[in-house]
């Protein structure tokens, strides 16, 4: 199955390489900490607005945010997923190669850290899951089915199954909306 990370598959090989851990393994790291984040991505980034002058960026497709935090970000990862030091490492190299590869700028003294964008973590906190959330982002920025596939290389049948999960979900919640407004 496909990685919910913005991380292509050669960036995640050749990082992997270079720390002397297992690519699958390490891109199972990454998809953990990307899900993870995708929980608390929206109060990072809030955080991150309210206290920092720096740098940020959400990728053209609209899925991803870079941000540059303190250590304590990665610290806080670390333990809350009870991540080796060898993984962190690896991951934290992926996410400040992906920062480079995405953005003009770094912050000196402070580490990368690839969040998924405000909308979608928006959409998982609203009930969606990783997968779903970066195909209703992209559909809402107008992409077509078959794009939205190409962009997170899917099968086109896999997209559209994820349209009407989404689609029953949206559904689900609006007549539980009609439902608490007529009472």
């Amino acid at each position: 199955m496909p990685s919910t990370t913005p991380f292509s598959s050669s960036l995640v090989s050749d990082t992997a390489r270079d720390h002397g851990v297992d690519p699958g393994h390490l891109a199972d790291v990454l998809a953990t900490i990307h899900d993870d984040l995708a929980d608390s991505g929206d109060a990072i980034q809030k955080h991150y607005d309210d206290e920092y002058d720096q740098p940020w960026h959400t990728t053209d497709d609209g899925l991803a945010t870079v941000l540059f935090v303190g250590t304590g970000v990665w610290s806080q990862l670390t333990d809350r997923l009870d991540l080796p030091a060898r993984d962190r490492d690896a991951a934290m190299a992926v996410h400040a190669a992906f920062a480079q590869a995405v953005m003009d700028e770094s912050v000196p003294g402070s580490d990368a850290v690839v969040v998924p964008s405000p909308t979608v973590a928006t959409l998982v906190n609203a009930g969606l899951s990783p997968r779903q959330a970066q195909v209703q982002a992209l559909r809402d920025g107008g992409n077509t089915q078959q794009a939205i596939a190409t962009e997170l290389g899917l099968d086109l049948g896999t997209v559209k199954t994820h349209c009407y999960r989404i689609d029953r979900k949206v559904r689900e919640a609006e007549a539980l909306l009609d439902a608490v407004e007529s009472e």
